[in-house]
């Protein structure tokens, strides 16, 4: 095996660090020369494993590469935004507070650097701009990506090095307000501001995130040296404090402090790291959680998904059942009952009472938030690693294809921060430079890693859980394997063997949950093959393969209906898993530039009463929405919508107009009965004085 190859599949940042996570001596290092940063070597590294077993491993991104289809598209696009970006622009704050001369002016938005006061979210763009970078290098062998990784980790060693602490910060006043919180001087408005600054412990997060990734995708050794001093000087930070002024702190928002933290023991094997971690566990949270209590309602939704991926990374390194019950409990509560059919979750951030579904969720203009998703993903795949659940990848693939894939405008780039469920509502997108919203961020990411939930390892096992076109090479095996299919045209797939050897192989195929029974069919060489799974379990072919031989998937994709949870009159259409959407128009938007507002809240509301509805049943929704000939992705409903019937289409290629994700259903009385109501009080309005 080459050494680029050991060291990606050694070193790739997999949500639990899949292959294990690796430890050396953590002496400082002379800061590297920008065209040459310091590139690990497998051998210098040696693992520390978790206490719990993980029974799948990721491969690396390196090894999965994607093939034609709406994935690759948005990763392109994606990459391209990311290089219209100018690093030293996102570095301008923290060479501000390093008190090194300036090289660029800052961005706007939320990375505006104001000239008074430290309330500001400077510095975040960067940390997750750093992991994008990280990522797109590994998933593409852009060597683009990988320089600029290599240009701002110098630069931020300069940084640190300057600031003499430890410290790595770009909103004003930074280390005036850590010394204060040092020193127990703690005001917090228990939920973003903290000392007069804006969530400094999330923002501090995305750098050191930043960083994680850059060594444990990249192997750069500097951004390693980096993120240890700062952790040691957090470490400095909560050292005076009593463990109730750790909590006062915590109530402010503070991103996966605890995670990134709890990376650091992991890859320098240093049991203060650990400590430090599990002091930044929000109590509040956890202990609920570990007893099974839902406490959410009302909570800022996307402050509560990171700690609880610290709570899955602490339980996988320690096997703390608390830690672990938690997470699990979270993960359960979230998905089952508090998320739309998109896969997202919550109103203008917040969760709510899912009694609500049928009023607060169909009626706001805000709706899930993207990062939300971001990081329910990032949880679902750590889980996943521990036991491969088919109901997990089905969440995964709910959300990837009809959230995250969505929430990206598919020609110049821009992402989504809400996506309102509102019948007739929009959305806007960030613009390249003055916006850096929250899911501007996690945006940059989420479009570069689309080739990690495909497959997974363990020995000779290898599963497929999604049908997404793409070639991966299983170096270990000294297999490749390509997998071909129109996903979501049809439902149709084949994997096709390349080996110079027979090799004997256990093929894992997830049989969806939204299959019915008796549904899936597989063959080998068009053979078919026995399917001894039900749906919500893995079918497994096992037997020698030989080169060139071929596995058939069929996932035979239909028409189905999903409910608004706690609703009987609000009903999504989907093409298997595919959320479809109605297009509807820009009636009010005439002229909207959707990428220009710098307004992450669209406002044009249409009034409920001017959208279509559907009037029948549950059953002739599934009879009367039909494909349209002669066009992929293209349907239409027949005799089924009021005032006149509709398009769908998948709601990821519905952009910058009126769309409907979800449908009022009504009976042909009620519907009958509510437009006489509606004539008769405009009737009323035009004879009135």
């Amino acid at each position: 095996m080459n050494s680029f190859r050991r060291l990606c599949l050694l070193l790739i940042f997999a949500p639990v660090f899949a292959a294990g996570v690796f430890a050396q001596d953590a002496q400082p290092v002379a800061p590297p020369k920008p065209q040459a940063p310091a590139v690990a070597s497998p051998e210098s590294t040696m693992g520390v494993q978790g206490a719990v077993t993980l029974r799948a491993q990721e491969f690396p991104l390196a090894a999965v590469q994607l093939l034609e289809g709406p994935f690759r598209h948005a990763m392109a696009t994606d990459k391209a935004y990311l290089l219209r970006l100018e690093p030293d622009r996102l570095l301008a704050g923290f060479r501000r507070e390093a008190g090194l001369p300036k090289k660029a002016e800052p961005y706007g938005g939320w990375e505006t650097i104001p000239d008074k006061g430290r309330y500001s979210l400077a510095g975040q763009a960067l940390g997750h701009y750093l992991s994008a970078l990280s990522l797109m290098a590994s998933a593409t062998g852009d060597a683009e990506c990988r320089r600029r990784v290599g240009y701002i980790v110098t630069e931020l060693n300069a940084c640190q090095q300057a600031a003499g602490t430890g410290i790595l910060c770009a909103f004003p006043e930074s280390k005036q307000l850590f010394t204060e919180i040092a020193a127990g001087q703690i005001k917090s408005d228990h939920l973003f501001g903290l000392n007069g600054g804006y969530v400094p412990l999330y923002v501090t997060h995305k750098v050191m995130a930043g960083l994680r990734d850059a060594w444990l995708i990249l192997g750069n050794r500097t951004a390693r040296e980096v993120l240890v001093r700062m952790a040691d000087w957090l470490g400095t930070v909560f050292a005076p404090l009593t463990d109730a002024q750790v909590q006062a702190v915590l109530d402010t928002e503070h991103g996966g402090i605890m995670e990134v933290v709890a990376d650091v023991y992991a890859i320098t094997g240093n049991p203060k790291y650990l400590a430090l971690a599990k002091r930044l566990n929000h109590r509040s949270l956890f202990e609920p959680m570990a007893r099974g209590e839902d406490c959410l309602t009302g909570m800022h939704a996307n402050a509560q998904i990171p700690k609880v991926i610290g709570l899955e990374r602490i339980y996988q390194l320690t096997g703390d059942a608390d830690y672990g019950r938690a997470a699990r409990f979270f993960w359960d509560d979230v998905v089952n009952t508090r998320t739309f059919v998109i896969g997202g979750h919550g109103e203008n951030e917040f969760f709510f009472d899912p009694a609500e579904f049928p009023t607060k969720g169909v009626t706001s203009t805000t709706g899930p938030e993207t990062c939300n998703t971001y990081n329910m993903l990032k949880l679902s795949r750590r889980q996943w690693l521990v036991a491969p659940s088919v109901a997990i990848t089905d969440y995964i693939e709910r959300a990837l294809y009809n959230h995250i894939l969505s929430s990206q405008e598919p020609d110049h780039g821009g992402f989504v921060y809400f996506t309102s469920m509102r019948p007739g509502h929009y959305r806007t997108y960030s613009s390249d430079t003055e916006d850096f919203w929250c899911c501007t961020d996690t945006g940059m990411e989420s479009q570069a890693k689309y080739g990690e939930f495909i497959y997974a390892h363990s020995g000779n096992r290898l599963w497929i859980d999604l049908l997404i076109s793409s070639e991966l090479d299983w170096a270990e095996q000294g297999v490749k394997l390509r997998l071909d299919t129109r996903f979501p045209e049809d439902g149709k797939a084949t994997l096709t063997i390349t080996t110079r050897e027979p090799r004997k192989l256990a093929i894992a195929v997830r049989y969806p949950g939204w299959l019915k029974p008796g549904a899936m069919k597989l063959a080998v060489n068009g053979s078919p093959v026995s399917v001894a799974a039900r749906p919500g379990a893995y079918a497994v072919v096992e037997r020698t393969w030989k080169p060139g031989d071929r596995l058939e998937v069929n996932w035979p994709l239909a028409i189905r209906t999903e409910r608004l949870p706690r609703s009987t009159n609000w009903i999504a259409v989907l093409w298997g898993p595919i959320v479809l959407a109605g297009e509807l128009g820009t009636a009010g938007l005439e002229g909207l530039d959707f990428s220009a507002t710098h307004n992450y809240v669209a406002t044009q509301e249409l009034p409920l009463e001017k959208v279509p509805v559907f009037v029948g049943n549950a059953e002739d929704v599934i009879s009367k929405v039909r494909p349209v000939a002669g066009r992929s992705l293209a349907f239409r409903t027949e005799g089924l919508v009021r005032p006149a019937d509709v398009s769908l289409a998948p709601f990821y290629q519905v952009h910058r107009q009126r769309y409907a994700v979800y449908w009022r259903l009504m009976d042909r009385a009620a519907y009958e009965a509510e437009h006489r109501n509606a004539a008769g009080k405009t009737d009323g309005k035009k004879r009135a004085p």
